[in-house]
């Protein structure tokens, strides 16, 4: 009897426990700690998870909440875009980090003066919030083709993101040289968009 009674006690322990794990986990489960040995191809799976899971990006009307955004987005693709210079062995990722690069630095330069252009006191950042931070760290966990996945499939969700904001903001934003900004890199990144999405495809 007290047998039964033990295990009893135990199924249900078990059974609060892992509901309580659901409720306050959410749709971050699978950000949660783990006390196996992180591999490689872990790790890259974390980072690729990190960026696929990201929450979608709210869509701004006004030049001082989508600038932020914007910058943000940009300083992230240049600085995982260096990382990869230095990390991958592949051409093929080398040539699209290397326009990464050239792309987004002349992005950020359109935007700052965009902001000036328009008369505006809004503060561009010029260093990455936590949570892009968080992502690049992941990044640079991972190695060899475990990276070049990382970085792929990073690069797909962080494109599809940039796109639909510059996208909003071109058609809905405040009228002035930000929204002008929006319209005219937006074709660049869809063709970025475009270019890794065939990257991943193909890998």
């Amino acid at each position: 009897m007290k047998r039964e009674l033990a295990i009893a006690t135990l199924a249900l322990s078990l059974t609060s426990s892992m509901a309580l794990a659901q409720t306050s986990s959410g749709t971050n489960a699978q950000t949660a700690p783990t006390t196996q040995t992180q591999m490689p191809s872990d790790t890259a799976k974390s980072a690729a998870s990190g960026a696929s899971t990201a929450a979608p990006m709210a869509n701004p009307t006004t030049a001082a909440t989508f600038v932020p955004m914007a910058a943000q987005s940009n300083m992230m693709e240049i600085e995982a875009a260096q990382l990869a210079l230095k990390t991958t062995k592949s051409d093929d990722v080398r040539d699209f980090a290397q326009r990464m690069v050239d792309d987004h630095t002349t992005a950020g330069k359109n935007l700052k003066a965009a902001v000036k252009d328009a008369g505006s006191d809004i503060s561009v950042p010029k260093e990455l919030d936590s949570e892009h931070q968080q992502k690049l760290d992941m990044l640079k966990n991972a190695s060899g083709d475990d990276f070049d996945k990382a970085y792929i499939q990073m690069n797909v969700q962080a494109h599809q993101q940039a796109v639909d904001l510059f996208q909003n903001y071109s058609q809905n934003g405040e009228q002035g040289p930000v929204r002008s900004f929006a319209s005219k890199t937006l074709p660049t990144l869809q063709e970025h968009l475009q270019m890794v999405q065939k990257m991943d495809k193909s890998s």
